[in-house]
């Protein structure tokens, strides 16, 4: 009983004391509020991410809004992932950014006009001709 009352103490000290600072850190197109709903609602919707470290967590979810990537399977950006610490035999909370978050970034940077993602299955090599219209063509194996 200590046990879950002094982890849920340390959860709710780790968040408030996050969550002030949180809106400083988002940029200006995504909400602090959807953010950390859509955090909650991601942890708590997977039991294994329930079972990992608390600053794991919240380290992953604040890497996530410095990027500016929105968490969550809808957009496809970026994703909270439980993986197992070989040395300590504990969970931890990673953030895999998906293809739909490197072409936001990519974006952002104001560098890159378009960009034509493309399924590319082992042994077969993809070439593109930088004109107007994108053309594809099979390398030879």
């Amino acid at each position: 009983m200590t046990d879950y009352n002094s982890g849920f103490k340390r959860i709710f000290h780790l968040s408030t004391r996050v969550l002030r600072t949180f809106p400083a850190i988002l940029p200006r197109h995504l909400d602090a509020d959807k953010m950390i709903y859509v955090a909650l609602e991601t942890v708590r919707a997977d039991s294994f991410l329930r079972q990992c470290e608390p600053q794991s967590i919240v380290q992953a979810v604040l890497e996530a809004s410095q990027l500016g990537l929105m968490l969550g399977n809808k957009l496809g950006h970026a994703y909270l992932a439980p993986r197992r610490e070989k040395k300590t035999n504990t969970l931890k909370c990673q953030l895999p950014i998906g293809y739909r978050g490197f072409i936001a970034l990519a974006h952002r940077t104001g560098k890159v006009s378009s960009i034509y993602p493309l399924i590319v299955h082992q042994g077969v090599g993809q070439r593109c001709c930088a004109t107007a219209t994108p053309t594809y063509l099979s390398a030879p194996p």
